[in-house]
Formats: structure tokens, C-alpha cells, sequence
């Protein structure tokens, strides 16, 4: 279960701090449309994985699987 800061709607620069935040080590995964110019805050959370049981303990690591939008868009 996600730590209470955590909601997998923000946006993943946001979801990354909330879970850094709780002690969690993030991996940013790419869901598909990543650039290096997008700044992460235009980026989506698409899926979360790694966070398992009702307290998963911190140095754990969490799994964003992220979706950004082109630089057209």
C-alpha cells in the first residue's frame, strides 16, 4: 500500500518526491513518449510496482512507470 503522500494521480515528479519523502528508492520506468526535454512534472504515473503488503518497509524499491506527453503536444 502506497504511503498516504503517495497518490498515483499526481503527476511523477511529485509521486517520486512523495515517495523518496517516505524513504523509498524510485526507478522511473518509461511507459512510452519520454523525452529528455520533458520536465518530469508534465509526465503521468502510469503504473506502480514494488509496493507490496500494508507496510512495505523504506530502502524499498518503488517501480513509475511513466507516460509524457510529446514536445509537440
Amino acid at each position: 500500500m502506497p504511503p498516504r503522500s503517495f497518490n498515483q494521480n499526481d503527476n511523477a515528479a511529485d509521486g517520486m518526491l512523495a515517495l523518496e519523502s517516505q524513504g523509498y528508492i524510485v526507478q522511473l520506468n518509461n511507459g512510452g513518449g519520454y523525452a529528455a526535454d520533458r520536465p518530469l512534472s508534465a509526465c503521468k504515473i502510469v503504473s506502480v510496482d514494488g509496493l507490496r503488503g500494508d507496510h512495505p518497509p523504506a530502502n524499498t524499491t518503488v517501480y513509475l512507470t511513466i507516460s509524457c506527453p510529446n514536445s509537440n503536444n
